[in-house]
């Protein structure tokens, strides 16, 4: 059923790209303007996202949750963008990416190192050998 949302052929995300620099500040002008009408975020320097109010990476994690019969304390969720902030600050361990942006930083658990030190495997190798990740 949640996913007839994506089915109707409408837009699910508009993607602003542009010169590297302020988008903050455009995703808070943004936000100012539409208020709750809809959900903007921005990652990297230079893409500002808007969507549904009911899109995002955490209203798709209740969904799963709810269908597995799970709590957010079962949750382990890495991000390292605005956009995961929120669902880093919500899974029972948000475990913040890299260079992650400051708020995702603040909102996360701890922090790991990025990609190329492949940060996300050595932390799932790490929960898996203190039994932490069940399958």
């Amino acid at each position: 059923d949640s996913l007839k949302v994506v089915s109707v052929g409408e837009p699910t995300l508009i993607l602003s790209v542009d010169e590297p620099g302020p988008t903050g500040i455009r995703a808070d002008h943004l936000t100012a303007h539409f208020g709750d009408r809809a959900r903007i975020t921005h990652s990297l320097p230079h893409f500002c996202e808007v969507a549904s109010p009911d899109a995002g990476k955490l209203n798709a994690l209740e969904i799963v949750l709810d269908g597995l019969g799970a709590t957010p304390e079962e949750v382990v969720a890495f991000g390292d963008g605005v956009g995961d902030a929120e669902m880093l600050g919500w899974a029972g361990l948000g475990i913040a990416v890299g260079d992650a942006h400051p708020i995702a930083r603040e909102r996360a658990d701890t922090l790991i190192a990025g990609p190329d030190a492949d940060g996300v495997a050595q932390a799932v190798e790490e929960l898996l050998n203190r039994n932490l990740l069940s399958g």
